[in-house]
Parts: structure tokens; sequence; C-alpha cells
């Protein structure tokens, strides 16, 4: 259970940190090609170089060019554009609450170490993770509507194909590290 929320967490907590200036920038994507949030808009990094700029209102350019789309589209992108907005705000409530629990638990093995019994710190502290967990599943699901948004995208608009930046599995991948329990391979709270 650790595994996925210690990554979400830390993954969290470097978003928060990146919305603590006077602008959000925030990467979701640790490829080359990729989805940016900057300044309110959402700015794809398709292959070949190419970039794509969403905006509030699902005006869509590519290459700095305004591209047509029909109503369908647009609502589709307003839609794109929302979701990676939330995606922001449920990084901040996953770093927060993964904070929360970080200072949950030195107070835990602070308090076991100055009564001399540790035998349940790791129980208590697990106990308080269930937050982090919650938050973190947002995550997931915001990363499954983006990729839904960016198949019909894509599917509908020629010119977006390039822009299908989260991968397919990326979705299910996250679901799957949320629900490793401790001990399970990759855990890194249990590394030795």
């Amino acid at each position: 259970m650790l595994q996925g929320m210690w990554k979400s967490a830390a993954f969290a907590c470097a978003l928060l940190l990146a919305g603590c200036g006077s602008h959000e920038h925030v990467v979701i994507s640790s490829s080359s090609d990729g989805l940016t949030v900057s300044d309110g808009k959402v700015v794809l990094h398709g292959t070949g170089g190419s970039t794509a700029e969403i905006v509030a209102d699902g005006a869509l350019t590519i290459d700095g060019k305004p591209v047509q789309v029909t109503d369908a589209q647009r609502a589709t992108l307003e839609h794109y554009h929302a979701t990676a907005l939330q995606f922001i705000e449920h990084a901040k409530a996953t770093g927060e609450a993964g904070a929360e629990v970080g200072v949950a638990a030195v107070t835990e093995v602070a308090k076991g170490l100055s009564s001399g019994d540790t035998s349940k710190i790791g129980e208590r502290i697990e106990a308080k993770v269930g937050p982090v967990k919650e938050a973190a599943g947002k995550l997931c699901t915001d990363l499954a509507t983006i990729v839904e948004l960016q198949t019909a995208l894509a599917a509908d608009l020629a010119a977006f194909k390039p822009f299908t930046v989260i991968g397919d599995g990326e979705a299910s991948k996250c679901r799957k590290d949320l629900a490793k329990g401790p001990g399970e391979k990759g855990d890194p709270a249990k590394a030795g």
C-alpha cells in the first residue's frame, strides 16, 4: 500500500512546490513528449518537436497557429484543459496529505523512542495513510480522463494525433501502484 502512496506523495510534493511561485509550471510526463501546465495554459509537447496549447475556452493552437475546431471538439478541449488543471489541484492535495503523514510518522517515532515501545509505530503510521491514498486515487482518475480525452481528440481531429502524450497504461499503472501493499516489489518503505 505504501508503494503507490510514497511515489504519489513524492510526486505531489514536487508539484506542490512548483505551485508556490507566482505562477504554476508543472510537467505531467517523464518523457520528452509531455503535458505541461503553465500560467493556466495546457501545453502539449508532441512528437517531432511540435507544440500545442489549449486554453480554458477550448481554443487550440499548434506551433503558434490557431486550429479550427467544431463545437464538439472545443467542448472536449475545454474538458481536457479543466482536467489538467484539476490534476494539479489533486496533486497538491496528495502532497499535503503526504506531508501530514510525514509529520505524523516523525511524531510516532519520537513517541515510540521516548516510551521505549516501538512495536506499533508502523501500524500507527499505516493507519494514517488513508487520506494520501484517497487523494492519489484522484490523480489516477484524472490520468484516465486525460487519456480518454486525448484519444477522442486524436480520433476526431487529425492535427491532435501527435499530442497523445500520456500513455494508455499510465492510469492503470497508477492504480496498480496505489493498490500495492507494504513489502511488495518496488516498495521503497521496505527497501533494504
